[in-house]
């Protein structure tokens, strides 16, 4: 899977969803976990512009993230 550098796109942030998927359960101080946290702050700043994608974020079936 290509890494994400900016999410313009609602295919830009599905990917980057996919991404952090693959990446919540990474050991803290990993490069993984260190991917994982970029890929979060990319997520939070795309949802502030499009306010309708935060649900991912607080949807109960994800856990906590």
């Amino acid at each position: 899977m290509e890494n994400v550098e900016i999410i313009k796109t609602e295919n830009d942030y599905r990917q980057a969803l996919a991404q952090f998927d693959e990446l919540v359960d990474a050991e803290p101080g990993s490069a993984d976990a260190a991917e994982r946290d970029r890929l979060a702050v990319l997520i939070d700043n795309y949802e502030l512009r499009h306010p309708s994608h935060d649900i991912w974020f607080k949807n109960p079936n994800r856990g906590e993230v």
